[in-house]
């Protein structure tokens, strides 16, 4: 159309040329009424909006990296060692474990001469009388998929239990998210997760009875099994 237009507008202009040797005033008019014309025509004409179809836009980017296994971050983000598969399929759902009572021992499991507590004041108080360290596991054990493999392979096995009630006080501090928790043990448990500067899910530290931290051992493989642990907790008691 711009073409025609063009050629229309080479057309008249000749005509004019002629018509201005026999007409000059005539000639401009024309030549005027023409150029307006013209012009009108050719604004009504606008290049179209581009809209990138999906094989030429951007990908997104992704809301979470990828990242490898064995730590569950209290949003959801998961860390550490080797790589998650992008093809393999999501782990079985766990049957989730009944929370503890809250500010209270747990039972001691047979042979245990250091007992098992929940509250820290109490454990504490205990590594100090034993003069024993204590051993304190930072879980979420009704959302946390690696804490609930501990939970199964390891922390329930009889040479665990065996090995931490001879070598420490065992304090478990559970941050549930799907159970309801009194708010003054919420709070409590979020102190405590200040306190040792804990990011991740499972934890295990190494608390001596003064308090200090000997060192940690973050997130769980999947089918390490207890030996595997407790070769990790001997190294760190051994520095």
């Amino acid at each position: 159309m711009r073409i025609v237009s063009i050629l229309l507008v080479l057309l008249v202009l000749g005509s004019c040329g002629y018509a201005y040797y026999k007409d000059p005033t005539g000639c401009q008019k024309l030549a005027t009424d023409v150029a307006t014309d013209t012009m009108a025509i050719i604004g009504t004409f606008k290049p179209p909006y581009f809209t990138p179809s999906p094989e030429t836009a951007p990908p997104p980017k992704p809301a979470v990296a990828a990242a490898p296994n064995g730590v569950e971050y209290p949003m959801g983000y998961v860390a550490t060692h080797p790589a998650i598969d992008p093809q393999s399929p999501a782990p079985a759902p766990q049957a989730l474990a009944a929370p503890a009572p809250a500010a209270a021992p747990l039972a001691a499991p047979a042979g245990t001469s250091l007992g098992s507590y929940t509250d820290y004041d109490q454990a504490l108080a205990a590594a100090r009388q034993a003069h024993a360290p204590m051993l304190v596991l930072f879980t979420g054990s009704d959302w946390c998929h690696y804490c609930q493999m501990l939970e199964q392979e390891v922390l329930s096995t009889k040479d665990f239990t065996n090995y931490v009630s001879s070598h420490y006080v065992f304090l478990t501090i559970d941050d549930l998210r799907n159970t309801p928790v009194p708010d003054n043990r919420a709070a409590e448990i979020k102190q405590l997760e200040q306190k040792f500067s804990i990011t991740g899910f499972p934890t295990l530290m190494i608390v001596s009875d003064d308090e200090k931290e000997k060192g940690r051992s973050e997130g769980y493989d999947p089918g390490s099994g207890s030996k595997a642990v407790i070769g990790q907790l001997d190294q760190i008691a051994a520095k």
